[in-house]
């Protein structure tokens, strides 16, 4: 049954669904699928590519950024920092010089 504005509220009947809710219990994460996220700036596009995939990281995006202080093709800044644990899947934020 439907309820509508003519059903008495004892006929209604509420429940709390969890929607969206975050699980009860997180699964661990392997450690072999956290690395040490390598230092890919001041280097050419190719090169930053290279070691990322390298270190198991596939989800690498580059963006236009002009910056003055590298070359035209040279990357200078990522997201997250170097030097930090991070989870393979995650994507990873490369600006380079055009």
């Amino acid at each position: 049954m439907v309820p509508n504005r003519f059903t008495p509220a004892e006929q209604i009947s509420t429940i709390e669904v969890p929607y969206g809710s975050e699980p009860r219990t997180q699964a661990p994460i392997a450690p072999e699928f956290i690395t040490l996220l390598p230092n890919v700036t001041n280097l050419p596009m190719a090169d930053a590519n290279n070691i990322l995939f390298q270190a198991g990281y596939t989800h690498v995006k580059f963006i236009k950024e002009a910056y003055d202080g590298v070359p035209s093709g040279y990357t200078h800044r990522q997201e997250p920092m170097y030097d930090l644990f991070v989870e393979r899947i995650r994507e990873i934020k490369v600006w380079y010089n055009p």
